[in-house]
């Protein structure tokens, strides 16, 4: 694997990292930092936003919440029971959506944009 790298770093064709990741995967390694490690494949049981607030802050007013989920923000928001919650203000890092889409499912849930800073 480690060959492998290298010969794609000194061709610098992007064709070898394919093969890299499938040498790799078959392995059962990973990438990570420049440091070839071994990997496992861990469950991780997930929530979604709403079963949080419900869980943990039932029937309670939300001042204050900041949303940064990397990429998630599409599914998270689209989904979220604004009906369900009482938030006051909510600021939301957006990385993979357009602000019109943003926008529309904000304003859906009774909320306003108001400022936008890029």
């Amino acid at each position: 694997v480690r060959k492998l790298v290298q010969e794609s770093k000194k061709k610098g064709k992007k064709g070898n990292k394919a093969k890299v990741q499938q040498e790799m995967k078959k392995k059962g390694k990973s990438r990570a930092g420049g440091i070839v490690r071994k990997s496992r494949v861990i469950d991780v049981e997930c929530w979604t936003l709403d079963e949080v607030l419900s869980t943990y802050a039932k029937d309670q007013v939300i001042d204050f919440m900041d949303v940064d989920i990397e990429s998630q923000e599409l599914n998270t928001m689209s989904s979220f029971s604004f009906s369900n919650h009482t938030i006051g203000l909510i600021t939301i890092e957006v990385d993979h959506i357009s602000m019109d889409q943003l926008r529309d499912i904000m304003e859906s849930g009774g909320f306003a944009q108001n400022p936008t800073f890029r």
